[in-house]
């Protein structure tokens, strides 16, 4: 679950950040273990946490230098496909990545909170949303996204998906716009 934090969640077993092969190759390795050990289990990948680790991950927080400047979900997408052609199975049943739509909250009212919880989702699904949040919004996070401060999350992803490993479903397994307070949600 979240590998690409596991430098900051798990820095008793992994104090560095994660970076893209160890990333994929991980995932190719364990993913064909289970299989063997389940073999009607449903693979999830890369189950990656966030905006920014969609196209950052590495022990410098920025791997892509060494990856021919290329965004880290795209990469590590294509990377599995070609591995998965390579060994001639799938190891990929699902692409999986977690989603918490943010904003900026300064300075809201409760109400003005719970509004923008509700609007914010919209980052998910609306072409025309422009982001407001401090993750999304930054030049760097994804300098090769087209549109980098409109999430426009699902068919972004989609489209990733069915350019790099067609047939392959898309999933968002965790989600939270909870800044308004967890008992509104």
């Amino acid at each position: 679950n979240e590998p690409d934090i596991w430098g900051g969640t798990h820095m008793d077993v992994h104090p560095v950040a994660s970076g893209y092969d160890e990333l994929a190759n991980d995932f190719e390795h364990e993913a064909g273990l289970v299989k063997t050990w389940d073999p009607a289990a449903v693979r999830f990948g890369p189950v990656s946490c966030c905006w920014w680790f969609y196209w950052n991950v590495g022990p410098t927080g920025d791997d892509k230098a060494s990856h021919a400047g290329v965004d880290f979900l795209p990469w590590w997408l294509n990377q599995v496909y070609w591995m998965d052609q390579i060994h001639g199975s799938r190891t990929l049943d699902v692409f999986d990545v977690h989603a918490y739509a943010d904003a900026n909250t300064s300075g809201l009212t409760q109400p003005q909170l719970q509004a923008q919880a509700v609007s914010v989702y919209r980052d998910y699904w609306d072409p025309t949303y422009v982001s407001t949040s401090t993750s999304i919004n930054q030049p760097y996070a994804t300098k090769m996204e087209p549109n980098w401060t409109i999430p426009f999350r699902i068919p972004r992803l989609k489209a990733m998906v069915n350019a790099i490993y067609p047939g392959t479903p898309l999933s968002f397994t965790e989600w939270s716009a909870a800044f308004a307070g967890e008992s509104d949600f």
